[in-house]
């Protein structure tokens, strides 16, 4: 099993991560399966099939129109007198890009995100008391999630990947050096055991071999597509009601 895999442009980041950070198979659960499983360490389970959380934006109790153009940009729903999610259409092309959603206080708790403007939900990002936890991403176009970020403090922390579509983590990624996401090191799963296999580790920044420059060759595929051409480089104003706020699409997509 290569630690990459071709993957379409969708691909808006890639990876996965050692259990808790450190190397000893000892310290992983063999169930590392996605649907119903839980990440060593994590509290929050991990989900497979990537589902849109409804937000019915025909009942929308605030509609913004940003550039003027006679279609919505950013349309709010409310819920028993609150802001209960916002649809966005970051590039004015007529269809929804994000959504944002918020808990009782109006933090925002869930945010999906459309990169690719195709319609379909690539990446949702949770929060909790306003703080990123976690980002779910499907990259390999089949509905199914395959990689999930782990974050702590607002910073990524580790990442686990499924990289053959089988709903089993098989790549896991660490990162050694607070904040510099250039540099991780990666242990795969080659014989189907659920766990990284011993001496599988690779640091990216130390190329030993194939492997490793295969990674480091593939990481320029990790950047969000683009949006589409013609598309307005403006994007409508922020829809969260308060100063937390979910990351641009760029800072969102890129190599986190």
């Amino acid at each position: 099993m290569r630690l990459f895999e071709p993957r379409s442009i969708r691909a808006i980041a890639v990876t996965a991560v050692f259990c808790g950070g450190a190397l000893a198979a000892a310290a992983c659960s063999k169930s590392l399966t996605v649907g119903g499983a839980r990440s060593p360490g994590s509290e929050p389970e991990r989900v497979l099939l990537v589902e849109h959380e409804p937000c019915d934006t025909a009942k929308a109790s605030k509609v913004e129109d940003s550039n003027r153009d006679g279609r919505p940009d950013v349309m709010t729903v409310s819920s028993g007198g609150r802001d209960a999610c916002t649809a966005v259409d970051l590039n004015f092309d007529g269809k929804i890009d994000r959504y944002v959603y918020f808990d009782g206080s109006g933090a925002i708790r869930r945010v999906e995100n459309d990169f690719d403007r195709d319609g379909r939900i690539d990446e949702v990002q949770h929060f909790k008391g306003g703080e990123l936890f976690r980002k779910d991403r499907e990259m390999n176009l089949d509905g199914k999630f395959d990689t999930w970020d782990y974050y702590e403090g607002g910073k990524l922390v580790r990442r686990e990947r499924d990289s053959d579509g089988d709903g089993k983590v098989d790549q896991w990624w660490s990162f050694p050096e607070a904040g510099n996401q250039a540099c991780p090191v990666v242990a795969v799963d080659r014989d189907g055991d659920g766990h990284p296999d011993v001496g599988s580790e690779v640091d990216i920044c130390k190329p030993q071999g194939d492997e490793p420059a295969n990674i480091l060759a593939t990481s320029s595929a990790l950047a969000p597509k683009p949006p589409a051409p013609g598309a307005s480089s403006s994007a409508p104003p922020s829809p969260a009601p308060s100063s937390s706020t979910p990351p641009s699409p760029a800072s969102s997509g890129g190599t986190q």
